[in-house]
């Protein structure tokens, strides 16, 4: 009965939710306040330990605990990436065999894919019991050196008014909400900070990811693989299945991860008040002190409070092309485009963070509406991109060519995409100091981010990891992270470098 009531109430109170599901049951969430170093309180929607443990019954889906404990071995071995300024302190209270002046929430926070299986775990980055960041964490890796897929040095913050729902996948760091992924819902937030739920047609936008070819228009593929092939040496086709080879071992690599042993703990038993097992902390040693060479590059014209806290909100390529442009040229068409806190001239009031560059007002536009639109907000930027974007299961996405030929014309000819293979974009960062779009692939279609900066330790036996920091546009809301994190490289993602010609 009670449960009955609260999905009552819960519909009154979120504009658009007359379809929620009520026959099934809800998450139990088992919340967390916890205090930054600033006094805020974030509440953090948790599962209690039980529901944590029942999501790991599948052979592929890696147990919390053992998640908490790979993915703290690999932070703290590159914690001079993340935070530079914790390292000594770090490294003494390994070495001192003290409790670990850096920690993780005790549980985390889930994304679910669309097989109910969890897909993230998001762990909060405790500094002596403040949070300082977030670091999620993949529920199902494809191998052990990729188990960390992002980390914010900023706490994520959650919307309290949806914790009766379970967090989808979507267009990570975006999520969609739903008591299935049969009928999910797209978060709104609104200026005055309602929320709205507007439900998603799971039939037109769920595909298999083995597809990703369909993005792109078939007269395109030829001019795309010969691109690719001068640029890598690689087709697309062998590019494809790379990534889906990479997702084949995600299905058996993980086959005996109940048995610690697979994985340098050193110990069957994995409490919930963490600890550093003998070979973790060993490891983690011989991490800090065959470091070579640990570098951070960022590029410029990007690390700035103006743009970083401005947001084009819409289809994520145009809005990530939009938005890299921005960095770069203050004008388009010869009119300046205001950033947050600039007086808009045609729109007659100050821009704000979550309301200018909106090109999802409403959800149901139509696609002769979005001109117009574009056209008042940013003298045409975004539609540069948009108008090069194809319908693809319900969603837009902008393919490489477009992408590049949208680029030249907004430039004038002075920037293009080159495709880059995975070290090859790492080379390119360092050596050319461009932005990279990095595609990946969802079941909710391609998503498009802007690497913005690179990360990386070269080891004594020129081992060398590296993580991108990256930016990362979306829809209009105000339940996700847009502060930049870092994400590891893959060799199983696409990445495209601006291309500035000579």
């Amino acid at each position: 009965m009670m449960k009955i009531i609260i999905i009552l109430i819960l519909s009154i109170f979120l504009e658009g939710c007359n379809n929620l599901l009520i026959n099934q049951d809800i998450i139990q969430y088992s919340p967390q306040n916890i205090e930054d170093n600033q006094h805020k309180i974030y509440n953090i929607p948790m599962l209690s330990e039980s529901e944590l443990n029942k999501l790991a019954t599948n052979d592929g889906i890696i147990n919390y605990k053992y998640a908490r404990q790979y993915a703290y071995t690999e932070f703290i071995s590159n914690i001079e990436l993340f935070y530079p300024q914790y390292k000594e302190v770090v490294y003494n209270s390994i070495k001192s065999n003290l409790p670990p002046y850096i920690t993780f929430t005790n549980r985390p926070a889930v994304v679910f894919n669309y097989d109910e299986n969890p897909k993230f775990y998001e762990f909060g980055i405790l500094c002596e019991n403040n949070l300082i960041g977030t670091v999620v964490v993949s529920a199902s890796p494809n191998e052990k050196e990729t188990i960390i897929e992002r980390v914010y040095t900023e706490p994520m913050e959650y919307n309290s008014n949806l914790f009766l729902y379970k967090r989808y996948l979507g267009k990570y760091p975006n999520v969609y909400y739903g008591y299935s992924s049969d009928n999910l819902f797209l978060n709104i937030s609104t200026d005055s900070n309602d929320i709205k739920l507007i439900p998603i047609s799971q039939k037109e936008w769920l595909i298999d990811e083995e597809n990703i070819l369909n993005y792109y228009p078939e007269e395109e593929l030829d001019s795309i693989n010969e691109e690719l092939i001068r640029s890598s040496n690689i087709t697309i086709y062998q590019h494809i299945n790379n990534l889906i080879d990479s997702q084949a071992v995600a299905n058996t690599w993980w086959v005996n991860i109940n048995n610690p042993n697979t994985y340098f703990l050193g110990t069957d038993s994995i409490t919930n008040q963490f600890y550093l097992s003998k070979p973790q902390r060993e490891k983690i040693l011989n991490e800090f002190e065959n470091n070579d060479l640990t570098n951070t590059i960022f590029l410029e014209e990007y690390q700035n409070d103006k743009i970083l806290n401005t947001i084009w909100s819409g289809a994520c390529g145009p809005t990530i092309m939009s938005w890299l442009y921005r960095g770069k040229f203050n004008s388009y068409h010869g009119f300046y485009i205001p950033l947050k806190g600039d007086y808009h001239p045609k729109i007659k009031k100050i821009v704000s963070k979550y309301s200018t560059y909106n090109y999802y007002r409403d959800p149901a536009y139509k696609n002769n509406e979005v001109y117009p639109i574009s056209m008042k907000l940013d003298s045409g930027l975004y539609y540069q991109w948009y108008k090069r974007t194809l319908w693809a299961f319900g969603e837009k996405a902008l393919y490489e060519l477009g992408m590049s030929r949208g680029l030249r014309e907004a430039t004038d000819e002075q920037y293009d995409i080159k495709s880059l293979i995975e070290k090859k974009s790492i080379k390119w960062m360092k050596e050319q100091k461009e932005p990279i779009i990095i595609v990946t692939s969802t079941k909710a279609g391609p998503h498009y981010i802007a690497a913005i900066g690179l990360g990386y330790t070269i080891k004594k036996n020129k081992k060398e990891k590296c993580y991108f920091y990256i930016f990362d546009n979306g829809y209009f809301t105000k339940n996700n992270n847009f502060t930049p994190c870092w994400i590891k490289s893959s060799a199983g993602i696409l990445y495209y470098g601006w291309n500035k010609k000579h």
